[in-house]
């Protein structure tokens, strides 16, 4: 089996509304740079091209994750959304992609496949 995959970032609003007290704190909207790490299986002949599957996979962010925020259009915001829900729905809108990986800051993430 062979890969690609592409990599973007955008920054981002969220929030976890539910978050245990002992993290109280990610109840109230807090920013990251959360990146992105776009997966796809290819073939001897690859038929995907890496700049367009980055045009894809920057559309679905720019057009299904979040809104710009009214103060700084170049923060997203993004209410509750995870990193594992942000990637679910990039792998819903981008058929070619077979898993994608979605972080915070480059630190703290989720990874997830078409299965799962």
């Amino acid at each position: 089996m062979m890969e690609i995959f592409v990599r973007t970032s955008f920054a981002g609003m969220h929030n976890w509304p539910d978050a245990p007290d002992h993290r109280s704190y990610l109840r109230h909207p807090h920013r990251h740079l959360f990146e992105v790490e776009a997966t796809a299986e290819i073939d001897e002949d690859r038929g995907i091209e890496f700049h367009d599957l980055l045009a894809k996979v920057r559309k679905v962010i720019d057009m299904h994750i979040g809104e710009p925020m009214e103060d700084d259009p170049s923060i997203r915001f993004l209410g509750p959304l995870s990193c594992e829900r942000i990637g679910r729905r990039i792998l819903r809108k981008v058929p070619e992609l077979s898993k994608i990986s979605v972080s915070e800051d480059g630190e703290l993430g989720a990874k997830v496949d078409r299965e799962g």
